[in-house]
């Protein structure tokens, strides 16, 4: 017989389980791999086949099929059946599971990384129900292979703490807490079997979603209709389908009140209170949100006299405590949740006093430690209930706070967890950077005396401007540790920090508002400092302006109360378009809220824009109109969307066009800081908002394609990259387009590319690895080097034994080539990762790289732009190395270009660490520097004394006698120096010394001007 889609179907939907067997033979005798794609559909339906020996049959057709290396499985179909197999974890039969366990042995791992990259992508999706299925798979895949999932935690705990579905929240905790080993868990996973949709997967043409699944994950569209439809499957006895109504229920209480009448409300609340008893977790909690929603009700006083009331809060109330007692940190969020309901919509004062004997009796605040979204949800109440959210949640009350291991740390030796912390943050393993950040936040919070000297490292990028959420987060968690210890924030660094307010993520946002809240208390001088104040009141205008967030918006109303001059942008959600604008032109009044007033336009325009709300758009625009400032530019998009059809989005477009290019390139200078730290949602949005302005006609720089070069490296969606390729096409960059096209490639020869560099480091052969770090064999190819690179940074992390013995070898060789290398290459991403990976080798051998320079004077000259970047970077070891050979050099008189370096030595006298600033001091006044090489020096001098301790002063002091005289700042050193008081007589002589040899030096100039 000979199989066709038709007689497929037949076989298929047959009653008798044999008819099915025989369609696994039929598909397993084809040949042909195009007739074969057609079968894959009936595979994918018969793997979730009711009986078990249809599904282990087909499962062994998939494994002979994989063992054989067929062409068909490189094939998406293949794929995506293969996802599906995983999914079959949850059945709970003993020969599947070892079926199961035989098939998944055979599929290659480069399959399994496939599948996962793939799936992460699903995730970013607007389809729910698409999400949901996603999450399913990953949860599956991550019992088998929980390696592979790391690179997808960020995503995850982004959604677990912002997603609207309870479901999908609930699927993330069990993917990341692991609950294999609950029965309950398990029984309802396998439930879930029978209602996955296999047409999401494009398997089949016809609906095959079960109606309380689609009225669930199609939120947006909830009526009467779907409600009483939910409604049904309360009794049903299915767990899933009894979660899933719940679950509509609950995000829509208010429709009960339009339903039901006194009676049958009273028998939907009797049939919540027997959920409340269930034995399953997840129907405990969904009732009692349902729960706590009703009695917070706005009308509910019709439906339930007081004495009904009370005892439902009473029930509220008494499961709360249950639940805080006994639940997982999902539990205990939702719980916390439907406290803040009840605190938020009663004003009963002994309601409101037992919410909080409840908050104190069980040290709520504690469960901020166990997880993100108890963090979150702690934060909530907090503000709720009117307290003070920096004196509750101090640093130590954190999920990257870890207790256990700050009492490990207080018999350990911080030095080795330096140098391994310090190796760690060069890697491009975002885990690895992760917890770096964790481990220097709980050291600094426990030897607070390393703040001076680790403080820049999380100032610097390798936190707060990393493109991975998580570390951002810990990035301001660390300041907020230097902060409660006591360690006043540079003015300087505190206006870089105010920046952080712009990110997309909610959880960053709200760990650097409850920064500022504790700078306000704890450095209360920050207030004063008009600069400071302005930047501070911009940053949270921002985040309650532009952000959904309703953490955000609270944590940011909260803190703008401080201030009464901003009583008028707190009500600002409470006014109508014209009274929000009104708003929006006071606050441009002021500079520092320009940018803040132009973003939140943005985003306002672009939603009535979706819309088509033309009476908005025109008053949007009018509002526009005019306003010609740098950050004018962040309309440009929706500028164009309108050019033709309103003459006001012309006027306005065709004048930033001709008059104000600058502002386009501040645009464009924005986009390139921050698009590497977005979802991809929000890159592709990003990517074809620059093909519009592209097409359009505004050239975009050269930045801008270098950072989507970059973006090409790294990300793998197919959506993205179709728009980035779209974009370089348009604008003829062939470098961008050979890179894509090199993207398709790499994923066969990246295996390749690692085992050759491991077999030519085990066979020690350093000419070998100089031809193979170049790659001249591979043309102008750039992403095989950046995998080979990559990996030699990781393997140097991770303190690889081999590859740090060929590198301590040839140690001189090999450096002396990497800083040629980096020297002469044109292309700027390439040079990026050489030097990332010089500083992670230089980090790994203290000691080496000043010995090298000094034994290689000819690198000091070939390789000044690295070294110059070199005092960029936070390393205060690699930095001590430097200052000490340029010491060494200056005694021996071996180094005359040392003055190049001079705006970076100057720099370091702000260091925090001792060590490092006088030895830069020492550098500088060693030197012989000219008249016209002086002033940046004098000037840098004179900022850092005011925030130096007592004897950096006097070096500072002495070092700014023995320069040359600024003739560039002249009136404003002799101001400054004027300005310093102090009791210290051998102090005030040594300024009176240098206001002397200025005055003199100014009479001096008076007389031969006068002479000539």
């Amino acid at each position: 017989m000979e199989i066709t889609p038709k007689n497929a179907k037949g076989l298929i939907s047959s009653k008798n389980y044999t008819d099915r067997l025989k369609l696994i033979d039929l598909i397993s005798e084809i040949k042909d791999e195009k007739e074969f794609k057609k079968m894959i559909c009936y595979l994918a339906e018969l793997l979730y086949d009711d009986n078990m020996l249809v599904k282990i049959k087909t499962m062994n057709l998939i494994k002979n099929i994989l063992s054989e290396n067929l062409g068909i499985i490189h094939s998406p179909e293949f794929k995506k059946l293969v996802a599906h197999v995983y999914v079959l974890t949850f059945v709970q039969n003993k020969m599947v599971q070892n079926t199961l366990k035989s098939l998944i042995e055979t599929i290659p791992e480069y399959m399994v990384e496939e599948i996962i990259v793939e799936l992460s992508y699903q995730l970013y999706s607007k389809n729910g129900l698409r999400k949901i299925l996603a999450l399913i798979k990953l949860f599956a895949i991550s019992w088998h292979h929980p390696k592979y999932l790391k690179d997808k935690l960020p995503h995850l705990l982004h959604l677990l703490t912002n997603n609207k579905l309870r479901i999908i929240q609930m699927f993330i905790i069990l993917i990341i807490e692991k609950f294999r080993d609950d029965d309950k868990t398990t029984t309802v996973l396998h439930k879930v079997l029978k209602y996955i949709p296999i047409n999401i997967d494009g398997f089949r043409t016809e609906e095959d979603v079960h109606q309380i699944v689609k009225i669930y994950f199609d939120f947006e569209h909830i009526g009467r209709e779907e409600i009483e439809e939910s409604l049904k499957y309360l009794d049903d006895g299915d767990i899933v389908l009894e979660i899933l109504s719940l679950g509509v229920i609950e995000r829509n209480v208010g429709m009960l009140f339009e339903i039901f009448d006194k009676k049958k409300f009273d028998e939907f609340i009797n049939k919540i209170l027997d959920m409340l008893c269930s034995r399953y977790a997840v129907i405990q909690i969904l009732s009692y949100l349902i729960l706590s929603k009703i009695i917070t009700y706005d009308n509910i006083d019709t439906y339930l006299d007081k004495d009904l009331k009370n005892k439902y809060l009473s029930i509220i109330f008494d499961m709360g405590e249950k639940f805080l007692i006994e639940g997982n940190s999902l539990v205990k969020g939702y719980t916390l949740e439907s406290l803040t309901i009840v605190y938020a919509n009663y004003n009963d004062p002994k309601v409101l006093e037992r919410i909080k004997d409840i908050v104190d009796k069980y040290d709520v605040v504690k469960f901020a430690s166990e997880h993100q979204i108890l963090y979150n949800k702690i934060i909530q109440l907090l503000l709720t209930m009117g307290r003070n959210v920096e004196d509750y949640l101090t640093p130590n009350i954190h999920p990257n706070f870890n207790e256990r291991y700050v009492e490990e740390l207080k018999t350990a030796f911080p030095s080795k967890i330096f140098e391994d912390m310090e190796l760690k943050l060069n890697s491009r393993d975002w885990f690895n950077r992760y917890i770096a950040g964790k481990v220097l936040g709980n050291i600094l919070y426990t030897y607070p005396y390393h703040i001076s000297e680790y403080y820049r490292i999380a100032e610097y990028r390798f936190f707060l401007s990393d493109n991975v959420w998580v570390i951002r987060s810990v990035g301001a968690w660390i300041l907020r540790v230097v902060c409660y210890k006591g360690f006043n924030l540079p003015k300087d660094d505190c206006l870089n920090i105010f920046e952080g307010i712009y990110d997309w993520c909610p959880e960053v946002v709200v760990e650097y508002l409850i920064l500022y809240a504790e700078v306000i208390k704890y450095n209360p001088k920050i207030v004063d400092d008009e600069d400071l104040k302005k930047y501070l009141l911009s940053s949270i205008t921002m985040a309650y302006l532009v952000s959904s967030n309703t953490v955000i918006k609270l944590l940011a109303k909260y803190l703008l109360k401080n201030f009464p001059e901003m009583d008028y942008v707190v009500e600002y959600f409470e006014k109508d378009d014209v009274g929000r604008l009104g708003i929006l032109e006071k606050l441009m009044e002021k500079p520092e809220f320009i940018d803040v007033v132009f973003t939140k336009i943005k985003v306002w325009l672009n939603r009535e824009i979706k819309k088509n709300n033309e009476e908005t758009i025109k008053r949007i625009l009018e509002f526009v109109k005019g306003k010609y400032f740098i950050s004018t530019s962040f309309l440009l998009y929706e500028l164009i969307l309108l050019y033709d059809k309103y003459d006001l989005a012309k006027e306005i477009l065709d004048t930033i066009k001709s008059k104000y290019p600058e502002s386009i390139e501040y645009f464009f200078m924005r986009i390139c800081e921050w698009v590497g730290r977005y979802l991809v949602p929000i890159k592709r949005e990003i990517v074809k908002e620059l093909l519009t302005i592209n097409k359009f006609g505004i050239r975009l720089n050269e930045n801008v394609l270098e950072t989507l070069k970059e973006l090409v490296i790294y990300e793998d969606d197919k959506e993205l990259l179709k728009y980035i390729d779209e974009l370089f096409d348009s604008v003829g960059e062939e470098e961008g387009l050979l890179i894509l096209k090199e993207k398709n490639e790499i994923k066969k020869e990246k295996r390749f590319l690692i085992e050759e560099l491991n077999r030519i480091i085990d066979s020690q052969d350093l000419e070998e690895f100089k031809r193979f770090i170049k790659s001249p064999w591979r043309g102008k190819k750039l992403i095989p080097k950046i995998v080979i690179i990559d990996h030699i940074i990781e393997s140097i992390v991770d303190r690889d034994v081999k590859l740090l013995e060929f590198f301590n070898r040839y140690s001189d060789e090999i450096f002396k080539y990497l800083c040629l290398l980096v020297n002469e290459t044109p292309c700027k991403i390439f040079k990026k990762y050489m030097e990332m990976l010089i500083v992670a080798y230089i980090v790994s051998n203290p000691g080496m790289f000043g010995k090298l320079l000094v034994n290689h004077p000819d690198l000091q000259i070939k390789c000044a732009d690295f070294i110059d970047s070199i005092f960029k970077k936070p390393y205060s070891g690699i930095k001590l190395e430097l200052l000490d050979m340029f010491i060494n050099a200056l005694d021996e008189d071996k180094c005359d270009k040392i003055t190049q370096y001079l705006p970076e030595l100057s720099k370091l006298l702000n260091h925090r660490m001792w060590d490092v600033k006088s030895r830069a001091l020492k550098v500088i006044t060693s030197m012989d520097i000219a008249e016209n090489e002086v002033d940046d020096v004098v000037m840098n001098i004179l900022k850092n004394y005011k925030y130096s301790d007592e004897d950096f002063r006097l070096r500072l002091l002495r070092a700014l006698r023995d320069l040359p005289i600024s003739k560039k700042h002249f009136d404003e050193v002799i101001k400054m120096l004027e300005g310093i008081e102090t009791s210290d007589e051998y102090t005030r002589d040594i300024i009176k010394n240098i206001l002397d040899k200025y005055k003199n030096a100014k009479s001096d100039d008076g007389e031969n001007s006068g002479e000539s």
